[in-house]
């Protein structure tokens, strides 16, 4: 069932939650070709609860330095694509903490140990605690929640499911929860999260799109002369056989023929034609990058949670980013203007006037 859902959906990374694979068990006939397997740390005699595949092509990192074992959290890093994944499963059996609130903080420790590791991560797994709960003052696990809820708050992440995941009858009522969670500090690193159509137990899939499988880097054409042909000693040369006779009397006549000779050498040597360009990259210091992120994540908290607080928090934050660039682009100007030579002010006027300075090989 595993693999047939690993193929239709094709999947490369699969986070399970609630393995039960005893001790004893011989691992080798989890295996799936095509598949690394990843479980979690455990202590003598105790049960694999969580469990991951990774597609033997994704090259990633197991981080064992931040897991503990009995923690029932897998934390890779994926290296192509400069992300980090948790897999977490917040089991109701204790095996090595006396209180539930214990192994909760155990796991939100490692957790930010991790956030703190990586600039773009996604957590995922079943944390039993129902979404549609997490405003409501008499849900049972209120207090479990409250600490849960304080780790999203410190590490601005954002939770992307929003349908059911969990559903049972009880006493002849349906039971539904969201108790499968996916959670990000990069909003725009996650391109879409959607119910999985196996039925695996009372829990349903949840698949993650990213959006560096969906979106390719769109080249850009643009109508320039292209220079790959071009030397001094070439131009030197077809300037030479030029002839350089001009009759004209009027001085602007004079200079438009001589402009047109020399520009007709130039187009044979250097021709216009279209060249492709990657698409443009904006150079942003990793402070300004990382208070975007939070801002973003600011403020679709505040819209998905209807939060004022949250929204002008977002807004404070984002006039403070307008200030950081504002105070970046005039330290660039200043030090065009005073190491530049003697194009410095010239090239610095056109920086402030967010122009393209114009460079000749």
């Amino acid at each position: 069932m595993i693999k047939d859902f690993l193929n239709e959906n094709k999947i490369d990374i699969l986070c399970l939650q609630e393995t039960e694979i005893d001790a004893e068990e011989d691992l080798s006939i989890y295996e799936i070709p095509g598949y690394v397997t990843e479980y979690e740390k455990t202590l003598e005699n105790q049960k694999i609860r969580t469990m991951m595949y990774v597609k033997t092509n994704l090259n990633h990192r197991r981080r064992h330095d931040l897991e503990k074992a009995e923690s029932h959290i897998i934390l890779i890093a994926v290296n192509k694509n400069n992300f980090g994944l948790a897999s977490i499963y917040r089991t109701y059996k204790l095996t090595h903490k006396a209180t539930y609130e214990e192994a909760l903080d155990e796991q939100i420790l490692i957790l930010k140990s991790f956030l703190e590791t990586q600039e773009n991560a996604i957590i995922m797994g079943d944390i039993n605690f129902d979404y549609n709960k997490r405003t409501e003052q008499s849900y049972h696990h209120r207090r479990l929640y409250d600490r849960w809820l304080g780790l999203e708050e410190e590490c601005q992440l954002v939770q992307l499911v929003d349908f059911t995941t969990w559903s049972r009858t009880c006493r002849g009522q349906l039971k539904q929860s969201i108790l499968d969670q996916v959670f990000t500090n990069n909003h725009s690193l996650i391109e879409s999260v959607d119910e999985g159509n196996a039925v695996i137990s009372d829990h349903t899939p949840v698949v993650a799109t990213l959006s560096i499988c969906m979106k390719k880097e769109e080249e850009v054409k643009i109508w320039a002369r292209d220079w790959k042909n071009y030397s001094p000693t070439l131009l030197q040369e077809r300037l030479a056989l030029v002839d350089w006779n001009i009759d004209f009397k009027e001085v602007q006549d004079y200079n438009d023929e001589m402009e047109h000779r020399i520009m007709s050498v130039l187009d044979k040597i250097i021709p216009f034609g279209w060249r492709n360009f990657g698409p443009k990259k904006v150079q942003e210091s990793l402070t300004i990058r990382k208070l975007k992120r939070t801002k973003k994540n600011l403020m679709t908290n505040a819209k998905r949670r209807g939060s004022a607080e949250l929204y002008e928090r977002g807004r404070a934050l984002e006039r403070k980013i307008r200030g950081l660039i504002a105070s970046s682009t005039t330290n660039k100007i200043r030090n065009q203007v005073l190491t530049g030579g003697n194009q410095g002010l010239w090239k610095g006027i056109r920086m402030a006037q967010d122009k393209p300075i114009e460079r000749i090989p």
